[in-house]
């Protein structure tokens, strides 16, 4: 046999020992079990918050780190909408016309470090809504999410060495009857 085909035989043996395998693991008509993080855009349903509804705070932090009086907040807000539940973070007290916020958001246990496991919402100047746009605590299909509010300073209201980030602990709203709007 030439090298060529030799190769060409290694080489569809190891795809079809591949494929057997996903065959064994996978079998076809089982569901995929991850979560549907990657069919959603950034703001996943992006909904408008409405002002004149009732909301509550689900949660809220203040910043910048190593200050000794911080000047900023953010919060998560809940209110209650047609469609159901709906979170997104708002910047409460801001003191320049730089500050940014966002919501990050997931269906995963939370790792700092690994930013492909959540979106985020917003990253918007202040100036532009001190609201990000909403999204469903639990999705079409019934899964929770988990959300947290961020917000950061520009570069001059920094404290040298940190970040100048602030964010809220995860929360999963929908786990919160008692938050709830």
């Amino acid at each position: 046999m030439s090298p060529v085909r030799l190769a060409l035989a290694a080489a569809l043996a190891a795809l079809l020992g591949f494929l057997g395998g996903l065959w064994v693991a996978w079998p076809p008509g089982r569901a995929a079990s991850a979560p549907p993080d990657l069919a959603f855009g950034p703001c996943a349903e992006a909904i408008p918050v409405d002002q004149k509804a009732p909301r509550k705070v689900l949660v809220g932090e203040v910043g910048p780190d190593g200050y000794a009086n911080p000047d900023r907040r953010v919060e998560l807000l809940a209110q209650r909408q047609g469609r159901g539940l709906v979170v997104w973070a708002r910047f409460t007290t801001s003191t320049s016309i730089s500050d940014r916020i966002w919501f990050d958001w997931t269906y995963h246990d939370t790792d700092e470090g690994d930013y492909s496991k959540y979106r985020q919402c917003g990253a918007q100047p202040v100036t532009r809504s001190p609201d990000t746009p909403a999204a469903l605590a639990t999705d079409a299909a019934g899964l929770n999410r988990m959300f947290r509010a961020c917000g950061q300073v520009p570069a001059a209201d920094r404290v040298p060495g940190e970040s100048g980030t602030i964010c809220t602990q995860w929360v999963i709203p929908a786990t919160l009857p008692d938050q709830q709007p």
